[in-house]
């Protein structure tokens, strides 16, 4: 719990370098992160317009078998639609589709701008 309230608060304030830290610390300690705390890591990563780390976190969770939701794909949706990475957008969308993700409204009208400008 305190590993997510800290990376909470790393994404609160807009420190992703720290809350991805954290992240590489809970692994280290064979302690398994939620999907709470990759969201808030994700979080952190789309403020900071980190939209590579956003994405890498994503295949992470799928690698530890952490299902993302909707909310989180679209955090990572919107770091790419603000790096102005149309082809990371498109690739979060297949990626939620893989996963039987429904693109919601959010994730649409963040992706379409990022797509316009590729």
């Amino acid at each position: 719990v305190s590993y997510n309230a800290a990376i909470s608060a790393c994404e609160k304030g807009n420190d992703s370098g720290r809350a991805l830290a954290l992240l590489q610390e809970m692994r280290g300690r064979d302690l398994r992160p939620r999907v709470i705390t990759y969201s808030a890591a994700v979080s952190a990563c789309e403020k900071t317009r980190c939209w590579d780390a956003s994405v890498q976190l994503l295949l992470a969770m799928k690698m530890h078998i952490v299902a993302p939701g909707v909310v989180t794909c679209n955090a990572a949706v919107l770091a790419c639609e603000q790096g102005q990475q149309w082809a990371g957008a498109l690739e979060l969308l297949g990626f939620m589709q893989q996963g039987r993700l429904r693109a919601d409204l959010t994730t649409l009208s963040t992706a379409m701008p990022a797509c316009e400008r590729g």
